[in-house]
Order: structure tokens, then C-alpha cells, then sequence
């Protein structure tokens, strides 16, 4: 595994690791009062690189990448 590969999976399940923990926050502990909205935003902007990573992982950019990476080993001498 190519250690540009290592960081995208580290940052995704970083990424990961962050939502389900803010999830938990928003959803299960209190939050005060004046920061309620800054915890929308934070969870919409989370959500949002939550379907990014998704998108890229399970989505036909993960199969061209790979589709690249197959066609450059088979033109390697």
C-alpha cells in the first residue's frame, strides 16, 4: 500500500472518528444553550465531508483511480 493511500484511509477514519463523536455530543449530552447553533453548523459541515468520503471510497472516483493505477503498472517495463 502507497503511503499516499495510508493518509487518505487515516483521514477518513479520522474524519469518521470526529462525526461519530460530535454526533454523540449534539445528540446525547447537553449543549449549552448559545452554542447550539455552532453545533449545527459544525455537524452539517461534517455530514457534508462524511458524503464526500463516502462518495469517493464506494463512488466511481475510487474505481477510475484504480482503473489508473491498473493501466500504469500494465505500461511499466
Amino acid at each position: 500500500m502507497k503511503t499516499k493511500d495510508r493518509f487518505m484511509y487515516g483521514l477518513a477514519i479520522l474524519f469518521t472518528m470526529g462525526f461519530l463523536l460530535l454526533c454523540y455530543i449534539v445528540f446525547i449530552r447537553s449543549i449549552p444553550e448559545p452554542n447550539h447553533d455552532l453545533a449545527n453548523i459544525l455537524l452539517s459541515q461534517y455530514a457534508a465531508i462524511e458524503l464526500m468520503i463516502a462518495n469517493y471510497f464506494f463512488g466511481s472516483s475510487k474505481s477510475s483511480a484504480d482503473k489508473t493505477e491498473l493501466l500504469n503498472q500494465q505500461n511499466t517495463p
